[in-house]
Parts: structure tokens; C-alpha cells; sequence
């Protein structure tokens, strides 16, 4: 089993239907937003679909050169600095644990 992380993507869907103002908004923002930045629900499932069915995101040393790494647009990428900060990851765990009542 493999473990890939992928860039979440905004789709196209109801913005119509978010809350009491998406019936009024929605019309105006949904169009030049979706245009802009949003990608159909087709499109967004491309990387997600590349990392489970492509070679080459499985292909390289040991368990598979892409397991466990980021992935945006169907090709790895370099995480930041911030998502390898392990004293941060430990205390956002803790935090999380606290918020859940674990």
C-alpha cells in the first residue's frame, strides 16, 4: 500500500446553493470564479487518479519513488518548509487530540 498526498483543487459545483447569500451570490461569483480558479470534478480527480494508476508515480526505489510524497497537477512536488517542520507536526497533533477528546 501506498500513501500519496494531493493538492486539494476548488471544483465547479452549486455555489448556489452555500448558505442563505448563495442564491443572490452565487449567479455573479460562480461564473468568474469558476473560470478563474475552479476546475471540473473530472479534472480535479487527474492527480488522484494519476498517483493510483500510473506507473511512474510508482515506479523508483523500494516501496514506490512517489509513496508518501505530495503530488499537484499529476507530477511530484517539493513540499515546503513549513510541512517538514516535525516540532510543529507534533504540536498541531497534540491540538488535534485535545480538539477530539483523544
Amino acid at each position: 500500500m501506498h500513501m500519496y498526498v494531493v493538492s486539494p483543487i476548488p471544483l465547479r459545483y452549486g455555489l448556489d446553493k452555500l448558505g442563505p447569500l448563495g442564491p443572490v451570490v452565487g449567479p455573479v461569483l460562480y461564473p468568474l470564479a469558476s473560470a478563474l480558479f475552479m476546475k471540473s470534478p473530472s479534472e480535479g480527480a487527474r492527480t488522484s487518479v494519476f498517483c493510483a494508476a500510473d506507473a511512474d508515480a510508482n515506479a523508483g526505489a523500494g516501496a514506490g519513488a512517489g509513496a508518501g510524497c505530495y503530488f499537484s497537477k499529476c507530477r511530484e512536488e517539493e513540499l515546503r518548509p513549513h510541512a517538514k517542520d516535525d516540532v510543529a507536526a507534533k504540536e498541531l497533533w497534540q491540538r488535534s487530540e485535545k480538539v477530539v477528546g483523544i
